[in-house]
């Protein structure tokens, strides 16, 4: 009896034991597929990107309030870098903004100056859509 029991709790702790490394491992596994991801993303954000149209809280402000809006991304590491964006009014006036920004969630959100916005890059297209507090969509092609 006490050989099966003997045996019994080998088992179980091997089994235990079995069971933490598979835990550890896809965790692991899990966390390195998001930063390959989210450095995918960031790969094809780097660069100069053209505005074709920014709507807030949507409306649309291209050619009424804002003439014309570019966005430089400078990748600094596998999920953040720093941005630029450059907004010309239909009056003249220039305003630019700077910051830093990260891109998280496996690949799908871009963090930037304590906002969040959903990311999608398809091929040279880009689309930013910020759903809280002030609504955005921006959409932009590669420069």
């Amino acid at each position: 009896m006490q050989n099966v029991k003997t045996f019994l709790m080998k088992s179980i702790h091997i089994s235990v034991k079995g069971l933490l490394f598979l835990f550890i491992t896809t965790s692991l596994w899990q966390c390195k597929k998001d930063e390959d991801h989210n450095q995918d993303v960031n790969n094809q954000l780097n660069g100069l990107w053209d505005v074709t149209s920014f709507k807030s809280n949507g409306v649309e402000q291209m050619q009424t309030i804002v003439a014309t809006f570019q966005m430089e991304y400078l990748k600094e590491t596998d999920s953040k870098g720093t941005t630029e964006w450059i907004i010309v009014s239909v009056l003249g006036d220039t305003d630019e903004h700077t910051g830093e920004y990260e891109i998280t969630d496996d690949g799908g959100k871009l963090k930037l100056a304590g906002d969040e916005f959903d990311v999608e890059i398809n091929n040279d297209l880009l689309t930013l859509t910020k759903a809280t507090g002030v609504t955005s969509e921006i959409h932009a092609e590669r420069h």
